[in-house]
Protein backbone atom coordinates (compact mmCIF):
# COMPACT_ATOMS: atom_id res chain seq x y z
CA UNK A 1 0.00 0.00 0.00
CA UNK A 2 1.50 3.32 -1.03
CA UNK A 3 -1.47 5.37 0.04
CA UNK A 4 -1.48 8.20 2.57
CA UNK A 5 -4.35 6.34 4.22
CA UNK A 6 -2.26 3.43 5.42
CA UNK A 7 -2.13 4.88 8.94
CA UNK A 8 -5.68 4.06 9.96
CA UNK A 9 -6.23 4.95 13.61
CA UNK A 10 -8.72 2.60 15.22
CA UNK A 11 -10.31 4.71 17.95
CA UNK A 12 -12.68 2.12 19.35
CA UNK A 13 -9.74 -0.17 20.15
CA UNK A 14 -7.88 2.70 21.80
CA UNK A 15 -10.94 3.50 23.90
CA UNK A 16 -11.29 -0.14 24.99
CA UNK A 17 -7.66 -0.17 26.11
CA UNK A 18 -7.84 3.26 27.81
CA UNK A 19 -10.96 2.36 29.78
CA UNK A 20 -9.78 -1.23 30.43
CA UNK A 21 -13.03 -2.63 29.03
CA UNK A 22 -13.44 -6.39 28.79
CA UNK A 23 -14.69 -7.30 25.33
CA UNK A 24 -16.77 -10.11 26.82
CA UNK A 25 -18.73 -7.48 28.79
CA UNK A 26 -19.78 -5.63 25.62
CA UNK A 27 -23.28 -6.16 24.19
CA UNK A 28 -23.58 -8.65 21.31
CA UNK A 29 -24.45 -5.89 18.81
CA UNK A 30 -21.17 -4.10 19.49
CA UNK A 31 -19.17 -7.34 19.35
CA UNK A 32 -20.80 -8.16 16.00
CA UNK A 33 -20.01 -4.68 14.67
CA UNK A 34 -16.39 -5.18 15.75
CA UNK A 35 -16.23 -8.54 13.94
CA UNK A 36 -17.63 -6.89 10.78
CA UNK A 37 -15.09 -4.07 11.16
CA UNK A 38 -12.23 -6.58 11.48
CA UNK A 39 -13.37 -8.41 8.33
CA UNK A 40 -13.55 -5.12 6.42
CA UNK A 41 -10.12 -4.14 7.78
CA UNK A 42 -8.68 -7.42 6.48
CA UNK A 43 -10.16 -6.67 3.02
CA UNK A 44 -8.68 -3.15 3.20
CA UNK A 45 -5.22 -4.53 3.99
CA UNK A 46 -5.37 -6.88 0.97
CA UNK A 47 -6.64 -4.33 -1.62
CA UNK A 48 -4.47 -3.35 -4.59
CA UNK A 49 -6.90 -0.89 -6.27
CA UNK A 50 -6.22 2.63 -4.92
CA UNK A 51 -9.75 3.94 -5.59
CA UNK A 52 -11.37 1.00 -3.81
CA UNK A 53 -8.80 1.36 -1.04
CA UNK A 54 -9.72 5.03 -0.50
CA UNK A 55 -13.42 4.19 -0.43
CA UNK A 56 -12.91 1.36 2.04
CA UNK A 57 -10.64 3.58 4.17
CA UNK A 58 -13.45 6.11 4.69
CA UNK A 59 -15.97 3.33 5.35
CA UNK A 60 -13.63 1.95 8.02
CA UNK A 61 -13.30 5.39 9.60
CA UNK A 62 -17.07 5.81 9.70
CA UNK A 63 -17.56 2.29 11.11
CA UNK A 64 -14.87 2.95 13.71
CA UNK A 65 -16.61 6.14 14.84
CA UNK A 66 -19.96 4.35 15.06
CA UNK A 67 -18.45 1.53 17.12
CA UNK A 68 -16.59 3.96 19.38
CA UNK A 69 -19.80 5.96 19.94
CA UNK A 70 -21.72 2.76 20.75
CA UNK A 71 -19.02 1.66 23.20
CA UNK A 72 -18.91 5.12 24.79
CA UNK A 73 -22.69 5.17 25.23
CA UNK A 74 -22.71 1.65 26.65
CA UNK A 75 -19.78 2.43 28.96
CA UNK A 76 -21.44 5.59 30.28
CA UNK A 77 -24.68 3.69 30.96
CA UNK A 78 -22.76 0.79 32.47
CA UNK A 79 -20.87 3.08 34.86
CA UNK A 80 -23.52 5.75 35.43
CA UNK A 81 -24.28 4.68 39.01
CA UNK A 82 -20.60 4.71 40.04
CA UNK A 83 -19.78 8.14 38.60
CA UNK A 84 -22.97 10.05 39.38
CA UNK A 85 -21.66 11.57 42.65
CA UNK A 86 -18.35 12.66 41.08
CA UNK A 87 -20.14 14.26 38.13
CA UNK A 88 -22.47 16.19 40.41
CA UNK A 89 -19.52 17.58 42.38
CA UNK A 90 -17.78 18.55 39.13
CA UNK A 91 -20.87 20.32 37.84
CA UNK A 92 -21.17 22.33 41.06
CA UNK A 93 -17.58 23.55 40.73
CA UNK A 94 -17.83 24.62 37.08
CA UNK A 95 -19.80 27.25 35.26
CA UNK A 96 -22.79 25.50 33.62
CA UNK A 97 -22.07 26.83 30.10
CA UNK A 98 -18.43 25.79 30.31
CA UNK A 99 -19.40 22.35 31.59
CA UNK A 100 -21.85 21.86 28.72
CA UNK A 101 -19.22 22.95 26.20
CA UNK A 102 -16.71 20.51 27.67
CA UNK A 103 -19.22 17.68 27.48
CA UNK A 104 -20.18 18.47 23.86
CA UNK A 105 -16.62 19.07 22.66
CA UNK A 106 -14.75 16.57 24.78
CA UNK A 107 -11.63 16.69 22.62
CA UNK A 108 -10.30 17.30 19.16
CA UNK A 109 -10.62 13.55 18.63
CA UNK A 110 -14.34 13.66 19.37
CA UNK A 111 -14.84 16.52 16.90
CA UNK A 112 -12.76 14.68 14.32
CA UNK A 113 -14.87 11.56 14.81
CA UNK A 114 -18.06 13.60 14.31
CA UNK A 115 -16.66 15.07 11.08
CA UNK A 116 -15.57 11.63 9.83
CA UNK A 117 -19.03 10.23 10.49
CA UNK A 118 -20.55 12.99 8.32
CA UNK A 119 -18.18 12.55 5.36
CA UNK A 120 -19.76 10.87 2.34
CA UNK A 121 -17.87 10.32 -0.92
CA UNK A 122 -14.99 12.42 0.45
CA UNK A 123 -17.35 15.39 0.94
CA UNK A 124 -19.05 17.11 3.86
CA UNK A 125 -21.64 19.87 3.54
CA UNK A 126 -20.78 23.30 4.91
CA UNK A 127 -23.72 23.11 7.32
CA UNK A 128 -22.72 19.65 8.62
CA UNK A 129 -19.12 20.81 9.07
CA UNK A 130 -20.28 23.99 10.83
CA UNK A 131 -22.42 21.97 13.25
CA UNK A 132 -19.67 19.40 13.86
CA UNK A 133 -16.94 21.91 14.71
CA UNK A 134 -19.27 24.31 16.53
CA UNK A 135 -18.61 27.32 14.34
CA UNK A 136 -17.95 28.63 10.86
CA UNK A 137 -15.21 26.59 9.09
CA UNK A 138 -12.04 28.31 7.91
CA UNK A 139 -11.90 29.27 4.24
CA UNK A 140 -10.50 27.95 1.93
CA UNK A 141 -9.20 25.09 4.09
CA UNK A 142 -10.29 23.67 7.44
CA UNK A 143 -8.13 21.38 9.57
CA UNK A 144 -9.98 19.05 11.97
CA UNK A 145 -7.53 16.88 13.87
CA UNK A 146 -5.57 15.14 11.12
CA UNK A 147 -8.26 15.69 8.46
CA UNK A 148 -7.73 18.50 5.95
CA UNK A 149 -10.76 19.81 4.12
CA UNK A 150 -10.92 22.30 1.24
CA UNK A 151 -14.00 24.32 0.25
CA UNK A 152 -15.08 23.40 -3.25
CA UNK A 153 -15.50 26.44 -5.51
CA UNK A 154 -19.17 27.46 -5.87
CA UNK A 155 -20.35 24.26 -4.18
CA UNK A 156 -21.94 23.94 -0.73
CA UNK A 157 -19.37 21.43 0.59
CA UNK A 158 -15.78 20.81 1.61
CA UNK A 159 -13.72 17.96 0.15
CA UNK A 160 -11.21 15.82 1.98
CA UNK A 161 -7.71 16.54 0.69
Amino acid sequence: MENENEELEIHHRQYIVEEDIEIDDLPNEIKQAMRNFNAKLKRYEDIDDEEEENELFYELQQDDVAIADAILSWWEDYNSEDDSEEEEEYELDDDNDTNNAIQKNNSVMAIQQRVISLITDNKISVSDLTNAIGGEPDYPEQQVGNIRLRKTYLKPYYEVI
